[in-house]
């Protein structure tokens, strides 16, 4: 990290405070895995590697704590959170079984609620290629749109319990995305979300259910490639 991201984030963003530039920053290097599993993050070298006062620093780190990528192991010490192949399985699992369920259950309704947001949705994300935070604000949406529109509640309940964890999982996979200018993957996330939507319109179930469980597998495929690469 240097003074020269911060230089480059303002231009793109003049407006954004410095405790969110210092977030950003240092997430994108906690997502490129340039700031490594387990790696101690000082509040001092972050504050003046970036050349800003050590409050907004520490801000950071705590909203990145509260996200799950940074651990704060004491009074003053902040690490980046090891990476829990186990754990990330396990969310994969279940989000495919609730999520293919709900977009079986919306397919099986004759007029599913929320379609025409969706639908716009689905255009929309062809315009949010080079903003990491767009694309994956998008797909969030898009997601829970099928969930609370399958009408079973005890579903989105138990998406509603794991859905901070699967956000973090979908922002690592889309800033990498976004950062290696991997366009055709990120269309093809729009198309799968096309497709799921043309089956509950069409009323097919098997077919929504078939596509959304394929959507995830594809997201979490690049997400295990990824990691898998840089450790």
């Amino acid at each position: 990290m240097d003074k020269q991201q911060v230089y480059t984030h303002l231009q793109n963003n003049p407006f954004e405070s410095v405790k969110h530039l210092v977030y950003d920053i240092i997430l994108q290097e906690i997502v490129a895995i340039n700031l490594k599993p387990g790696e101690k993050l000082n509040i001092s070298k972050i504050s003046e590697d970036l050349d800003v006062s050590r409050t907004p620093v520490r801000e950071a780190l705590l909203m990145l704590c509260e996200e799950g990528f940074v651990r704060k192991n004491s009074e003053q010490g902040f690490s980046v959170r090891e990476v829990d192949f186990a754990d990330i399985s396990q969310i994969h699992i279940a989000r495919t079984l609730l999520e293919s369920k709900a977009a079986f259950l919306c397919a099986s309704q004759i007029n599913c609620p929320n379609i025409k947001e969706m639908r716009k949705i689905a255009a929309r994300e062809f315009e949010h290629n080079d903003n990491y935070s767009d694309v994956a604000s998008d797909d969030d949406e898009f997601h829970n749109l099928i969930v609370v529109s399958c009408g079973n509640k005890y579903i989105i309940d138990y998406y509603n319990q794991l859905r901070s964890k699967i956000k973090l999982l979908k922002k690592v996979v889309m800033i990498n995305l976004v950062n290696n200018n991997q366009i055709e993957n990120i269309q093809n996330i729009a198309n799968s979300h096309k497709s799921v939507i043309n089956s509950i319109r069409l009323n097919l179930p098997e077919y929504a259910q078939k596509e959304m469980e394929n959507h995830i597998n594809n997201s979490y495929n690049i997400l295990i490639s990824f990691i898998n690469s840089k450790l």
